[in-house]
């Protein structure tokens, strides 16, 4: 779990919202999540170029420098929404959504067909679940 303040503050999370049940509960699933975010964004800001090539050849058949800044800019606002996602505060959301998938959460808030039909396959087949899954198990 992640209990240092450090740690807290370094991710940006805020303190939980709701009773001391909730907030234990929801602290332990946020953890989870954060795990797997974290390795997103990591790998997302440093994405390589056959990462970028492979989606923007899902955007265009023949892509473009056009197609791969897209690609860029899809990136970034999928990062900036996995941090808004691990920024949650209220107790209710972690536990609600807990037996979600992160990619699941960020499909359902985004409005973005290329994020949705691009952006997120790629990050699945590059993290498959049973990868993702591996080391976020609950003890």
């Amino acid at each position: 779990m992640i209990t240092n303040d450090k740690d807290k503050n370094r991710l940006q999370l805020p303190k939980l919202i709701g009773s001391p049940k909730q907030v234990a509960w929801a602290e332990s699933i946020r953890e989870r999540f954060v795990k797997q975010g974290e390795q997103w964004i990591k790998y997302l800001e440093n994405p390589g170029s056959s990462f970028i090539k492979n989606c923007a050849t899902l955007i265009a058949l023949q892509p473009t420098i056009k197609e791969e800044n897209h690609v860029k800019n899809l990136i970034s606002v999928t990062a900036t929404e996995i941090k808004s996602v691990m920024r949650k505060a209220q107790s209710n959301f972690w536990i609600d959504n807990r037996d979600k998938d992160l990619v699941e959460i960020i499909r359902s808030g985004i409005f973005n067909n290329d994020i949705k039909g691009v952006i997120l396959p790629a990050l699945e087949r590059k993290f498959p679940p049973e990868q993702r899954w591996i080391a976020y198990e609950i003890d």
